[in-house]
């Protein structure tokens, strides 16, 4: 026998080994990369791109306005389609600096809205004397439903406009914010129209927004826009509207008016009772006679209960008036939208 054929045979089988192994190896390793593989979730969608329509507007601004002036804000544009709702909302936010003149000085703002296919003018405003030293925001809103598609315009415009104003020269600046916001067929606006305007005598309790809307779907969000536009009769002229003052000489008291104001919605049963109550809003005010006019905003949202006892809700916007001057709450100015459903 060769001497040589028994390193040839061992080395031989040392290379089938090795082979072996290795496919053993590249086996594994396949295996474990299969397991992988189908192991790992799957990628999150990517969220689709919100459309022209469906994207909410958001318009921020700062400017100055000095008495007396009336000066209007920029304009935006954005597309609505016909039978779908916008809530239209602005906040206003400024101070009155120490040392300007006057003590105090009117502030007006409002947001206007127009086109759209519709030729009328949507607006809203809000009024309030700014005393010296003293942040002030002030905030409405109202609802658009589109009769066509096409594009509203809207912008806001500030105004102090009294020349002989004692606040004449002062100058403020006030930093704006106005947004749209597509709330679908969920929204309502509550009209003030044989309500308001309305005087609250001291000791009085009333209220102010009464009204009803069908409900079907428990558990879905409820959410609630309200400005409540009230002056105090502390002087015979100060409190008008449509140019009827609505304080007359016998009622005025220069100490102002202190008021509750709280927002009750009820859940009615098939008899028209309420069978739940959800307590959305309350807070306590002061109006004086420099102040004089007040801006009550609020934004709240709670979800209905699971076990809805009825399909109708009542929505109660009440004022109570501790006096000792009568209150007047307006119309103009004043405004209660509810929006169901969206979250």
């Amino acid at each position: 026998m060769n001497p040589e054929e028994p390193d040839r045979s061992r080395r031989r089988n040392v290379r089938r080994t090795a082979l072996a192994a290795l496919v053993v190896v590249l086996v594994l390793a396949g295996i474990i990369l299969v397991v992988r593989v189908i192991g790992q979730p799957e990628p999150s969608p990517t969220p689709p791109t919100p459309t022209a329509e469906n994207r909410p507007v958001v318009v921020e601004e700062t400017a100055s306005l000095t008495v007396p002036e009336n000066k209007r804000l920029t304009a935006k544009s954005f597309p609505v389609q016909e039978g779908r709702s916008y809530l239209l909302r602005f906040e206003a936010t400024t101070t009155k600096p120490d040392g300007t003149p006057g003590s105090a000085m009117y502030f007006g703002i409002s947001l206007a809205c127009s086109g759209g296919g519709d030729d009328e003018v949507h607006k809203i405003s809000g009024t309030q004397n700014l005393l010296n030293g003293e942040k002030v925001t002030l905030a409405n809103q109202f609802l658009i439903t589109a009769t066509s598609s096409g594009e509203r315009t809207c912008r806001l415009q500030m105004s102090s406009p009294n020349e002989a104003a004692a606040a004449a020269g002062a100058t403020i600046e006030v930093a704006t914010r106005w947004e749209e916001t597509p709330v679908g067929n969920g929204a309502t606006s509550f009209p003030s129209d044989g309500r308001l305007p309305m005087v609250i005598s001291s000791g009085e309790r009333r209220a102010v927004y009464r009204a009803k809307v069908p409900v079907e779907d428990p558990g879905q969000l409820l959410q609630i826009f309200s400005t409540l536009h009230v002056t105090t009769c502390t002087t015979v002229n100060g409190s008008r509207e449509g140019g009827k003052p609505l304080c007359t000489a016998t009622m005025v008291d220069e100490r102002g008016s202190s008021f509750d104001a709280d927002l009750r919605v009820d859940v009615l049963n098939d008899e028209g009772r309420a069978c739940q109550s959800l307590d959305l809003f309350g807070d306590s005010i002061h109006v004086d006679r420099r102040t004089h006019h007040e801006m009550l905003s609020f934004a709240k949202e709670d979800r209905l209960p699971d076990d809805l006892c009825g399909d109708e809700l009542q929505f109660v916007l009440a004022v109570d008036n501790q006096g000792p001057a009568p209150l007047v709450v307006h119309g103009a100015g004043s405004s209660l939208i509810a929006v169901l459903g969206g979250g």
